[in-house]
């Protein structure tokens, strides 16, 4: 019986931090952008404590930069998964991943092709490559939203760069 209320008890236990690094994460977005941009880029430079420094440094509060502490060290990535994709509000990611990158394209093509390059080294790094260089002229907020979503299956997101530059065999 005892074996059965513990079992039980595990069953129910519930991951608390995600829902508040959400919360957290869609803070920083929405008022310290270009501080989540450069974390992507340091972690994607593996400088992974170089990230949180500068993702925590303007934190809204110490229970946000307790919390990326904790979740810094979750297994394969998915704590920088998390933080690019936090707060993302849904896209069609073939329509309109598409028509992103043909404006993103159109402005600034050598942009892309940097984004394709970096991806062999690592995906966050083609992901700031993409969230750094949004042409002026375009509807920032929506482009970064439509990459940031698209990123939760960044090998597709990634892909469909690469097509876009003609560099599928």
């Amino acid at each position: 019986m005892i074996a059965i209320e513990l079992f039980l008890g595990h069953a129910h236990a519930q991951d608390i931090l995600t829902p508040a690094l959400d919360k957290d994460l869609t803070w920083e977005w929405a008022n310290r952008f270009s501080s989540c941009v450069r974390a992507l880029q340091y972690h994607g430079d593996a400088k992974d404590d170089r990230a949180l420094d500068v993702l925590s440094a303007n934190a809204r509060d110490a229970a946000a930069r307790e919390h990326y502490a904790i979740a810094q060290s979750r297994p394969k990535d998915a704590f920088w998964k998390q933080v690019a994709t936090a707060g993302a509000t849904p896209v069609d990611c073939e329509k309109d991943l598409s028509t992103a990158l043909d404006r993103h394209f159109a402005a600034a093509p050598k942009a892309l092709g940097k984004a394709d390059d970096d991806a062999a080294t690592s995906n966050f790094l083609a992901l700031f490559d993409l969230l750094s260089s949004i042409p002026a002229d375009s509807d920032h907020e929506t482009a970064a939203n439509t990459y940031r979503f698209c990123f939760s299956d960044s090998d597709s997101l990634l892909a469909m760069v690469k097509r876009k530059l003609g560099r599928t065999p």
